[in-house]
């Protein structure tokens, strides 16, 4: 493997980990929208209809930056909506480093909820710079062809509606199996001879 393509390579999967990132940022933030809701409260949204607004666009729009990075790799409409979201992200880590008070993080929807925005949304920038000059340097955009890149983001986006319900009924089968040896347990100690 060559430079080129090993680069190539590098692109590609950078296009793919940047789809999932905005389509998984904005699946949860859809998932729990009050979540989000209180989130540009806090970032002194003072208008309902407003929050109301930025509640519905923002993932919205990472959803269609998420398809058209994943349907069309390399292609500037892609690339710009990205940027822009970046560059949206650090300013609102900024504008949170100003607020009298912690301004609770749910750009992961309820997975985020204990984080708080700041810092970490600033230092983040030159690296989405850096991922999206490599998928948006020239050639970038021949890695696949949009009926591949709609199968992929299909992929992506029923993975990330499994994914986080696929977690809590493991979680909730856990939870259910160590009920059952603390029974288990439990009658053995005071039933003894008992059946479980």
């Amino acid at each position: 493997m060559d430079a080129n393509e090993l680069l190539e390579l590098l692109a590609g999967a950078t296009t793919l980990a940047l789809g999932g990132v905005f389509l998984g940022a904005a699946t949860a933030k859809l998932e729990r929208p009050s979540l989000f809701a209180a989130t540009l409260r806090d970032l002194g949204v003072r208008s309902e209809r407003l929050v109301r607004a930025g509640a519905l666009l923002v993932p919205l729009s990472e959803l269609g930056t998420g398809a058209a990075l994943v349907l069309r790799p390399g292609a500037m409409v892609g690339v710009l909506a990205a940027l822009t979201l970046a560059l949206g992200f650090a300013g609102t880590g900024i504008v949170a480093m100003t607020r009298r008070h912690a301004v609770r993080c749910s750009c992961w929807g309820a997975r985020s909820a204990r984080s708080v925005l700041g810092i970490r949304q600033v230092a983040a920038l030159p690296l989405w710079l850096l991922a999206l000059a490599l998928v948006a340097r020239p050639g970038a955009g021949a890695s696949w062809s949009a009926a591949q890149g709609l199968a992929v983001l299909a992929g992506l986006v029923l993975a990330l509606l499994v994914a986080p319900r696929t977690v809590r009924v493991v979680r909730l089968a856990r939870e259910v199996a160590a009920q059952r040896r603390a029974q288990i347990w439990l009658n053995a100690r005071l039933l003894p001879g008992a059946d479980a």
